[in-house]
């Protein structure tokens, strides 16, 4: 048995409101399914470096802040 005819038996068996609720979610997948190929479609290439110099580290970013010492 396929896959299909295994979902239209299931299907069958549901209320009016459950088959339309799995219709808007069978719906919902394949927007976002094509959603998804257009984006990664559009997508071009990252470019490494683009915000160097933009980010700045403190100089005591690796101590432990007076707060959490009692903790250690």
């Amino acid at each position: 048995m396929t896959l299909q005819q295994l979902t239209m038996e299931a299907m069958a068996l549901l209320p009016e409101s459950k088959k339309l609720q799995v219709l808007n979610f069978a719906k919902s997948l394949n927007a976002a399914q094509s959603a998804s190929k257009h984006v990664s479609a559009s997508k071009s290439r990252r470019k490494s470096g683009i915000l160097k110099g933009q980010v700045k580290m403190a100089d005591d970013f690796d101590e432990t802040p007076e707060c959490f010492k009692e903790y250690m």
